[in-house]
């Protein structure tokens, strides 16, 4: 066979081909490119046939350019294609045709991406990839749960329901070998003064347990940058005080009456959650007093942590209080009026309160009775007699 004979019999291929192209919309490309071939190959035997009789059937060498035929229809770059199934038009629009002794039928391939996903006891949901994780396309809770939420977070589809008790958030993102990984953690509601709506529950991040050694332990529980406090169990012998539930840190104190065990988490600047612990004495509870003065007043004081406080003063009618000392380990309140004053001193004696009260009213002044003047006057003093002899005379004698 020579050149223009090969390339006739691939003419009348290629009129064959179009001929058949109409009635077999419905089957794939690479099909018909398989059937092309098949076609393509009888004429030639044909041909062959009618050579080898008439160069007296000695053989036939056949030269014609090989027809490839891909084993795979994506080779082709069409097959499954969106323009494919459009270039096959409706197979609706067209009744099956019979080539030969088999009949060709397209099979239209749905293809979904909608994945059903168990949740154990609460029910039943059905996922659609969105993105590197997964939306909600629908649920199906069990009895007595209600959807609360259903949100992306952190490339995690959590999914939120309720039992008006409880609450639980189910975590669903894509797991290894095409699976899908789920995992249900329950969500603390914080307690409020008025019950908040369920959707604005976050869902619980991580859990803790502080252990105090011998003294009791407490459960942590993060949401965002908040952490709360859960349960608190006591060992024998000892009880607890919440001194901090709710907030960047939590802290209780365990005491057995005399001395207090400290347990603290805190959220530290790096966001990782910390634990701290110390001890210390047990402050005993504060200790009031009042100490009065009959018809002259009273004072309140307070004992605690070995300091003693002046509270408040009740001065009677008259009187005025005035304070010297309001605090310390002693201290000082005095009360005056109607000539009186009074002073009351409060300290400390092993422990205990003890106070003093003082009169310091001042004594009256002293008065001074002045002796009776003298009425009787001394006796008159008698002068002497006067004197009537006159004295001799003198005589004197003249000098010779």
């Amino acid at each position: 066979m020579n050149i223009n004979e090969t390339d006739r019999v691939e003419e009348e291929a290629e009129m064959v081909l179009e001929q058949l192209r109409p009635r077999m919309r419905t089957a794939r490309v690479g099909h018909l490119r398989r059937m092309a071939a098949v076609v393509a190959v009888v004429p030639l035997i044909g041909f062959g046939a009618a050579a080898m009789a008439a160069d007296g059937g000695t053989g036939v060498t056949i030269d014609a350019a090989p027809v490839s035929i891909p084993d795979d229809p994506a080779d082709v770059g069409v097959a499954g294609s969106e323009e494919a199934i459009a270039s096959l038009g409706n197979p609706a629009d067209e009744t099956a045709s019979t080539t030969s002794s088999t009949t060709t039928t397209a099979t239209t391939l749905q293809i979904t991406d909608e994945k059903s996903v168990t949740l154990g006891v609460y029910g039943t949901a059905i996922v659609v990839p969105e993105g590197d994780s997964f939306a909600l396309a629908s649920i199906e809770p069990a009895a007595g749960w209600e959807l609360v939420s259903a949100e992306i977070v952190d490339g995690v589809l959590v999914v939120v329901i309720a039992d008006g008790e409880h609450m639980k958030a189910i975590k669903i993102r894509p797991g290894v070998r095409d699976q899908i990984d789920i995992r249900i953690v329950d969500v603390v509601i914080p307690p409020t003064t008025t019950k908040a709506p369920p959707a604005t529950v976050s869902p619980v991040v991580d859990r803790w347990v502080v252990e105090v050694p011998g003294k009791g332990s407490f459960v942590v529980e993060r949401s965002g940058d908040v952490l709360f406090l859960g349960n608190v169990t006591d060992a024998d012998g000892f009880v607890h005080d919440v001194v901090k539930a709710e907030g960047w840190k939590v802290h209780v104190a365990f005491t057995d009456g005399a001395w207090l065990w400290h347990g603290k988490a805190y959220i530290d600047d790096a966001g990782r959650v910390q634990q701290h612990f110390w001890d210390e004495a047990k402050i005993p509870d504060p200790v009031y007093q009042w100490v009065e003065i009959p018809g002259v007043g009273a004072a309140k004081f307070k004992l605690w942590n070995n300091q003693v406080y002046v509270k408040e003063t009740a001065p009677s009618i008259g009187f005025s209080s005035f304070v010297h000392t309001e605090v310390g380990t002693t201290v000082k309140v005095d009360f005056e009026g109607e000539g009186q004053l009074w002073f009351i001193d409060v300290g400390i004696l092993e422990g205990q309160m003890v106070w003093d009260i003082t009169n310091a009213t001042p004594p009256p002044p002293t008065t001074t009775t002045a002796p009776p003047p003298t009425t009787t006057a001394p006796p008159a003093t008698t002068a002497p007699p006067p004197t009537t002899t006159a004295p001799p005379a003198t005589t004197t004698t003249a000098p010779a």
